[in-house]
Order: C-alpha cells, then sequence, then structure tokens
C-alpha cells in the first residue's frame, strides 16, 4: 500500500513539474490537458536528472534538485489556493452530476475498465519481473542508477551505461531514471517500483482515447467503448506490468496523434519527443510518418500568410527539442538509429538484381538464413491479422481506415494522419521485411510489440475519421437538422 501512494506522490511530482513548466513558457498552460502535462513532466523530470548525472551531479541530489524544482515553479499556484478550492468545489458537483446520468451501459464499461486496471495491480503486487527485455535492461539499469552500482555516464568508466550488467546500452533512458528516482522516493528498491511506470501509462492510455474520442463524438459511452477496446487488447494489460518500454512510447504516441487532431504544434512536438525519450522505435519508426505528415499539413494549410503557415513546424520543432540531448548523447557514444534502419534498404538494393527474384519470400528475406522460411506477407497475415495475440483488432482498423479514408481525405490534419498511417505501417512492414528483425517476425516477439505502439495512435486516426464521417452526414443537404 505505501509504494502505490509513493507511485501517486511520484505522478503528483512529474505532473507539477509539467504544469509549472508549461505555465512559464506558454500562458495558456492551464487550459492544457492533464495527461499533457503529465507527459511533459515526466519527461523533463528524466531529462534533467539525465543532465544533471552526465554533468556528474549524484542521482539523489539531481533529483532533489528537480523536485525543488517543481515546487518552486509552482508557487504561483500557492496564491490562488481560494481559486483552487472553488473550482475543485466546481469540478466535485460536475462530477456528482456526470455519476448521476450514468446510464447502466455505461457504468458496465465503467466496471469493465477498471477491471482491467486491477489485473495490472493485481500483476504488480503479485507477480515478479520476470519479462526478459526488462530483466535484461529496464529494470535491471533503473536498480543500478538508483544504487549507484555498476552504472556511470562517464564513457570511460568501465561501468559506462551498465556495460558490465550487460544491458543495451543505446536504449534511452527516460524510464530507468523514473523508476530510480520512485525507488529514491520509496526509500528502496521492490518489485512494483520496478514496473509501476507500466500502470500510469495503462491508465493514460484510456484517459486519452476516452476524452478524445468523448470530444470527437459528444457521446461519452462511445470514448468509454473506444477505450475500453483498446485495453481489451491482451497485450495492454499484460504490458501495463511487464516492465517493457512499449506501452510509453504507445501512450506518448496517442497524445502525438490527439495533438494533431486538436492542431495543437507544440504539444505535439512534446509528446514525440518524450516518445523516442522512451524507446529509440519512437525516432525509427514513428518520427519518419509524424514529419511527413506535419509537412503535407503545412501544404495544404489555408494559411495564405507563409509564415503563419509554417508556424506548426516551428512549434513542433521546439518540443521536439526535449529529445536532442538524448540524441547527442546516442550519436556520439553509438551507431545513429537512423543508420541503423537504413542500412538493411542500402544491402537490399545492392543484392535486388540476383536476389529478390529468386526468394521463396515476397520482399527481402534473402540468403542461405532464411530461405526455408514464409514470407513475411503470410507471416502478418497469420500472425498479426487473425492470430490470437490482436484477435481482431487489426481486422477492424484495416477496415475501418478504409472506409473514412476519403472524410480524412478532405481536411489538413485529416491529410496529415492519412500519411502518418500509410507511412507509419509500410515503416514496420519494411523494418520486419529487409531487416534482421524480420527473424522476431518469424519467432513472434518484437512485432507483437512493435504493433501495441502503434495499436492506441491507430485507433485514433479511425476514430477521427469516423467523427469526420459524421458530421458529413449531418452537413450533408438532405440531412436533417439536429
Amino acid at each position: 500500500m505505501i509504494a502505490l501512494l509513493v507511485f501517486f506522490a511520484h505522478v503528483g511530482i512529474s505532473w507539477l513539474l509539467g504544469r509549472g513548466l508549461l505555465a512559464v513558457f506558454r500562458s495558456t498552460s492551464s487550459s492544457s490537458p492533464f495527461y499533457i502535462q503529465l507527459l511533459f513532466g515526466l519527461s523533463m523530470e528524466t531529462m534533467l536528472v539525465f543532465l544533471l548525472m552526465i554533468n556528474k551531479v549524484p542521482h539523489h541530489l539531481a533529483f532533489a534538485i528537480t523536485v525543488a524544482a517543481a515546487a518552486v515553479l509552482n508557487l504561483p499556484a500557492v496564491a490562488k489556493l481560494k481559486e483552487v478550492k472553488v473550482n475543485l468545489s466546481q469540478v466535485l458537483s460536475s462530477f456528482r452530476k456526470q455519476v448521476k446520468s450514468l446510464i447502466w451501459y455505461e457504468y458496465l464499461l465503467i466496471v469493465l475498465l477498471f477491471q482491467k486496471m486491477g489485473i495490472v495491480l493485481w500483476q504488480l503486487y503479485r507477480m515478479p519481473t520476470f519479462s526478459s527485455d526488462a530483466i535484461k535492461h529496464w529494470s535491471t539499469q533503473a536498480r543500478a542508477i538508483y544504487g549507484q552500482w555498476n552504472f556511470s555516464l562517464d564513457a570511460e568508466n568501465s561501468n559506462f551505461l551498465g556495460r558490465q550488467l550487460q544491458v543495451v546500452l543505446d536504449y534511452p533512458l527516460q524510464l530507468p531514471i523514473w523508476r530510480a528516482n520512485s525507488a529514491l522516493l520509496n526509500g528502496g528498491w521492490n518489485e512494483f517500483v520496478s514496473r509501476s511506470d507500466g500502470l500510469l501509462f495503462f491508465t493514460l492510455s484510456i484517459l486519452i482515447t476516452y476524452t478524445l474520442v468523448k470530444q470527437l463524438s459528444g457521446k461519452r459511452s462511445w470514448g468509454l467503448g473506444a477505450a475500453y477496446l483498446l485495453v481489451s487488447l491482451p497485450l495492454m494489460v499484460w504490458h501495463g506490468a511487464a516492465g517493457y518500454a512499449d506501452i510509453a512510447v504507445a501512450v506518448f504516441l496517442m497524445a502525438t496523434i490527439a495533438s494533431i487532431i486538436r492542431k495543437e504544434w507544440l504539444y505535439c512536438g512534446l509528446c514525440m519527443g518524450g516518445a523516442i525519450w522512451a524507446k529509440n522505435d519512437g525516432f525509427a519508426v514513428y518520427l519518419p510518418g509524424i514529419t511527413a505528415g506535419l509537412l503535407v499539413f503545412l501544404v495544404f494549410s489555408k494559411s495564405e500568410n507563409l509564415i503563419q503557415r509554417l508556424k506548426p513546424l516551428q512549434h513542433f520543432a521546439t518540443g521536439l527539442l526535449i529529445a536532442v540531448p538524448w540524441l547527442v548523447f546516442q550519436y556520439i557514444y553509438f551507431q545513429s538509429v537512423a543508420l541503423k534502419l537504413i542500412a538493411p534498404l542500402k544491402n537490399l538494393l545492392g543484392e535486388l538484381p540476383k536476389a529478390t527474384l529468386e526468394s521463396p519470400t515476397l520482399l527481402g528475406q534473402v540468403g542461405p538464413r532464411f530461405q526455408d522460411s514464409p514470407p513475411s506477407h503470410q507471416l502478418f497475415w497469420d500472425y498479426v491479422f487473425t492470430g490470437p495475440t490482436h484477435g481482431l483488432f487489426w481486422i477492424g482498423i484495416s477496415l475501418g481506415f478504409l472506409l473514412v479514408a476519403k472524410q480524412l481525405y478532405r481536411v489538413a490534419e485529416g491529410k496529415a494522419l492519412l500519411v502518418f498511417f500509410l507511412l507509419t505501417a509500410f515503416v514496420i512492414y519494411y523494418i520486419f521485411t529487409f531487416s534482421p528483425a524480420y527473424e522476431y517476425l518469424l519467432i513472434q516477439t518484437t512485432v507483437h510489440r512493435t504493433l501495441l505502439q502503434f495499436s492506441g495512435a491507430a485507433l485514433l486516426v479511425v476514430a477521427y475519421g469516423v467523427s469526420l464521417s459524421t458530421v458529413a452526414k449531418h452537413t450533408s443537404p438532405g440531412a436533417k437538422s439536429l
């Protein structure tokens, strides 16, 4: 129980830091969604600790400085406690009215959502960390940062980034640092601390989906239903307590898509930067689609003033700066993630004339190692579209996307989402077809986690398309007025 209270306290610190920083840089921060403030605060908390540790500040002191910064940034809010009290009473009054107006099936959906959260909590309390990558990297590195054993940010040190622990050295440190900070608050390391961020991201996936779909549809039941559809995926519940970073990428990406729909380009950049800081997939898999989508939006923007038209790009780039310290650090000491992504394509193009036509696969699984392996298109169909891991989710999303693509194409932000969806789907297929990651499609490991990252964003894209279709029907010449 104490660990859970400490978890809430840590979430509060991250939220206060994000809220305070947004209040400094934007006068409208109070109107920014709660999840934006929290995700931004989590990213900034871990990045500040990372930068302080690079400058040889001990971890415990770096975290203390960050907590102090969160407190100082929110001092102006202390003077408005009376207003907060009034606002709180209004919120409680509104909440009571909302509860009283619930329909029976909305009660049922809420109960089912809490049941999913209960399963995540049960796993955190009753099951140890046993997933391979969580043990090998995420929690191991967090434990090393917290204990200051076998970990250093000095490249000359034999314990650089926990090298002797055989962790993956070029993985971002967002989650390991956040877990180490949780352990400091908790006064010790335990199994709950080692994976509690999963509970946070699982809850945020519900909040983002519900908030956006309710706003788009104007129907509370649709928001609850969409949220339940997402978290009913077995991998979502599993990753709420598995200790992997994939659910973090999924939530940052969902917040990015929600920001595009709302045309909040600074928040879009901040959340995309958070996804990059969470895992390399944020940079390699999702940044290309988001960037291409933004460029398409700029091309089709109705603003005639060039400066006004470029403002979204400026705001997006400003938000993306949050990930730059890590990208620079990674570039200095490791091979760039971008180069890793491009290398298979260069190799394939060199082998294309002699290899592709003789390959038993559709595209690039060439060479003796995979000569008897099934083609990637067959594996995707068997494992992703019809396999038990995702159920019918991706068939439904694909059909839904095809049905709403025309409506998405009619508005600038819809075009951006259209390009994001198609390009990201292509990048995922490319990675598991042309690169050594084909092996992880073959043995059904990484591919499912990658599609978990994409699932929430894909659902929101389709939901936005459905909302546009609904509006089009209601505003057509033959439609009845509401």
